[in-house]
């Protein structure tokens, strides 16, 4: 996956999000069935899980990320990790790993870039 952060930060909610990520959460297409396959080994349908636009699709990805979600007074949705000053732990500022205009976008952009060490 040749990605740069700026793709991922532009990359619309839909399908082609929902493959890189799906795939992420160890999902497989299978060619010779046309199908998705969970991880669990069980059939799905000929498309990715909608995991950039529903959010109990991708809560399971999020929850273990341990980071926080917000949205901001401009109404654009946040995955961050806070930065603290090591001598007092008082917040210096933060870093914006994943935003998107809903908490699924962000979440899954946050997801791509972590995971491809591009934050």
């Amino acid at each position: 996956m040749n990605l740069t952060r700026e793709q991922i930060e532009q990359m619309p909610a839909g399908r082609g999000l929902d493959k890189l990520v799906a795939l992420l959460l160890g999902w497989e297409y299978r060619r010779s069935i046309s199908r998705w396959v969970e991880p669990s080994g069980v059939m799905s349908q000929p498309y990715p899980p909608a995991l950039s636009v529903d959010i109990a699709a991708v809560w399971p990805l999020f929850e273990p990320m341990h980071f926080p979600l917000e949205k901001s007074q401009e109404g654009e949705w946040l995955v961050y990790r806070p930065e603290r000053k090591p001598e007092t732990g008082e917040l210096e500022g933060i870093v914006v790993l994943g935003r998107g205009d809903t908490a699924p976008l962000a979440i899954c952009r946050a997801a791509l870039l972590l995971h491809l060490n591009l934050i």
